[in-house]
């Protein structure tokens, strides 16, 4: 029977903070007794990931192996691999030991920051398209230490907090390699997001924006999950303020995201997602180091022809279901005042 600590021990080396012949060591074995440990398991056949924080920042670890990672996000595909028949190995991490333990083996190879209804999700699928790239679309257990840091002034939970954000976001890089990772962070977070990127300094960095009387007009029409509930079609006394708080949340966005250091940052324009996409995948890969063929047009043409956000294949449909939704020009001057210098900011950077 392996005891909790040994436990711990397989657990760092599955979440890829930890090496064989370091947890060998600490177990007391040779390498080989350990992979044979594991085989015998099952566990070396695992692609354990971290899914869930609990109420002690202790992490929680799915298998998540045969995932293709294509839902509209990467709490989908946990949903998915829970619900498929047979079962799935998980377990949970102490945040202490994850925090003690040795940097990821892994770095995620680009990260996007965005203001949310913006093409970062078409652009993720775009990229993913290849083969060669997963896209890693708003981890909740990401969210979750997100929502932890803003909530104290500790600053020793803080650093704290950092370090299991790195850890577990090097964890994701980890587990789906040799794969490329791309890890897209929720649009609420780009304000906190620094303390991370500082952990990845090697990592490019994309920003997606979009214009913000487009992108309230988007969060009014159909608001996001974070604004809290709120009926599908706000109630017209709700509507100056709902506006008023979405383009603070893209400006404060914007703001955060040109204050990064720029050497590795890279914005993109939603216009250019849709309107040249095949240049503007050539020039998001060119800026994350991935000099492969270009992506075959059939399968260009196949990723704009679905809805991206679609949990399974849903023909895009512009001038119908998906079209833009537009402000009243009284909405409009809220946004404007808002995000004055902030729009023309983002798209000089």
């Amino acid at each position: 029977m392996i005891g909790d600590r040994a436990a711990i021990d397989i657990g760092l080396l599955l979440a890829g903070l930890a090496g064989e012949a370091e947890t060998a060591a600490r177990l007391g074995i040779h390498p080989a007794e350990l992979r044979e440990l594991l085989d015998g398991s099952a566990l070396s056949r695992c692609t354990m990931m971290p899914v869930g924080v609990g109420d002690n920042l202790d992490i929680r670890f799915l298998d998540m192996a045969g995932e293709a990672f294509d839902a509209p996000t990467f709490d989908d595909s946990v949903g998915r691999a829970r619900s498929r028949a047979g079962g799935r190995r998980t377990f949970s991490l102490p945040a202490n030991a994850i925090a003690g333990a040795e940097p990821p083996r892994a770095a995620p190879d680009g990260i996007i920051l965005h203001v949310g209804r913006c093409g970062s999700t078409l652009l993720c699928n775009l990229l993913a398209s290849g083969g060669d790239w997963v896209a890693l679309r708003e981890p909740e257990c990401l969210n979750s230490l997100f929502l932890a840091r803003a909530a104290t002034r500790d600053p020793a939970a803080i650093d704290r907090i950092d370090t299991l954000a790195g850890q577990l976001a090097g964890c994701l890089a980890h587990a789906v390699r040799p794969r490329k990772s791309l890890v897209k962070l929720s649009s609420w977070t780009t304000p906190l997001a620094a303390p991370l990127l500082a952990r990845f300094p090697g990592t490019p960095v994309i920003v997606v924006v979009r214009d913000p009387w487009q992108t309230v007009a988007s969060f009014l029409a159909e608001p996001p999950h974070w604004y809290g509930p709120a009926s599908a079609q706000l109630a017209a006394s709700e509507r100056a303020g709902a506006v008023r708080f979405f383009a603070e949340a893209w400006r404060s966005t914007v703001t955060a995201a040109r204050c990064l250091p720029g050497k590795r940052i890279m914005f993109v324009d939603y216009e250019d997602i849709v309107g040249n996409p095949a240049a503007t995948l050539a020039k998001l890969r060119s800026h994350l180091g991935d000099d492969g063929p270009p992506l075959a047009p059939a399968a260009l043409e196949a990723t704009l022809a679905s809805y991206s956000k679609a949990a399974s294949a849903e023909v895009f449909d512009p001038s119908g279901k998906h079209r833009r939704a537009v402000l009243a020009p009284d909405l409009a001057e809220i946004v404007t005042a808002v995000t004055a210098g902030e729009s023309l900011g983002c798209r000089c950077r």
